[in-house]
C-alpha cells in the first residue's frame, strides 16, 4: 500500500490481485488488508454497511471472491522505514493457518501478464465508476458479502469447537498420564514395603 492513502482500495493493488487469480486455478484465498488507519479500521469492524461497501469495492471484477480478510492497523513504528524486521500483528498467523489453501499442479499455473496490467487496470477503474453510480448493484453486492461473511464466522465458530475438544482430549490424556504415573510410584513403594 502506498502511504498516500492508507485504507483506500487502489486500483494497482486490486489489478494485481486479479492478475495472479486469472493466472492459476484459485479456489481458496485470503485478503490481508494492512496499513489501516484507526478510524477506517475502526469503521470497518463496527458498521457493517461501510465494511461491505468497503469490499464490494475491493472485490469488484476479481473472479474469485473471498470471505476470508483479515485487518491490520497501520503502524508508525514501520512508517517510512526499509527492511524493518518487525513481529506479525496478532491474529496474522492464525489467519493464514485457518484460511483455506488451494493445491494447483504446476501445469496449470500461468505467467502473470505484466503487459495486461494497464488495460485491466483501466477496466477495473471503469467498473469501479459503474459500481459507485449504481447503488442498487452496490446493496445486492453487499448482501451477497454479508452471506459469505456469515457462512464464514459460522465457519470460525465451528473451528473454535473443534479447538476446545481437542484440548480437553489433550488435558484428558495429561490427567491419565499422571495418574498412571501416580499409580506406578503407588505400586512401586508397596512393592518396597513388602519386601
Amino acid at each position: 500500500r502506498d502511504r498516500r492513502q492508507p485504507g483506500r482500495i487502489r486500483p494497482e493493488d486490486v489489478t494485481t490481485m486479479k492478475l495472479v487469480l486469472e493466472a492459476a486455478p484459485i479456489t481458496n484465498h485470503g485478503i490481508i488488508l494492512n496499513q489501516l488507519q484507526k478510524a477506517v479500521l475502526d469503521q470497518l469492524m463496527e458498521n457493517q454497511e461501510k465494511a461491505a461497501a468497503f469490499l464490494v469495492t475491493l472485490m469488484q471484477g476479481l473472479p474469485q471472491k473471498t470471505a476470508y480478510l483479515h485487518y491490520i492497523a497501520f503502524d508508525r513504528k514501520l512508517d517510512g522505514a526499509e527492511h524493518a524486521a518487525h513481529p506479525l500483528p496478532d491474529g496474522v498467523l492464525d489467519f493464514i493457518d485457518t484460511t483455506p489453501g488451494t493445491y494447483i499442479p504446476k501445469a496449470e499455473v500461468k505467467d502473470v501478464s505484466s503487459d495486461d496490467f494497464e488495460d485491466v487496470s483501466m477496466k477495473l477503474s471503469q467498473l469501479h465508476q459503474q459500481l459507485q453510480a449504481s447503488k442498487e448493484e452496490r446493496e445486492k453486492a453487499a448482501m451477497e458479502l454479508r452471506s459469505a461473511l456469515a457462512s464464514q464466522e459460522e465457519m470460525g465458530q465451528a473451528l473454535t469447537v473443534q479447538v476446545q475438544q481437542v484440548q480437553q482430549l489433550e488435558q484428558r490424556q495429561r490427567d491419565m498420564s499422571e495418574d498412571s504415573a501416580r499409580s506406578m510410584r503407588d505400586l512401586q513403594q508397596d512393592d518396597r514395603g513388602s519386601a
